[in-house]
């Protein structure tokens, strides 16, 4: 999962995305179905549900926290 802060900048009149927080997030059981049904990369997606330290280190390539979600719902906003 992504998230990426958008602002406006009045200069150019046009909007500008912000550095990209990569976090992992974790589904389970019939959450897996719905997300995999619903979902693509790059949908917008609101979740909710329980956030912490694993003890895992970041990875390299997409320079995620070791910070998962875990989220009990989730879906399209």
């Amino acid at each position: 999962m992504a998230s990426a802060p958008r602002t406006f900048d009045r200069d150019t009149n046009t909007w500008r995305d912000g550095e990209a927080t990569f976090l992992d997030c974790s589904c389970w059981r019939h959450l897996v179905e719905n997300v995999a049904g619903s979902l693509s990369k790059g949908s917008r997606v609101v979740v909710a549900g329980r956030c912490g330290p694993t003890g895992e280190k970041p990875r390299k390539e997409k320079n995620a926290p070791a910070w998962p979600w875990t989220p009990p719902t989730s879906g399209p906003p």
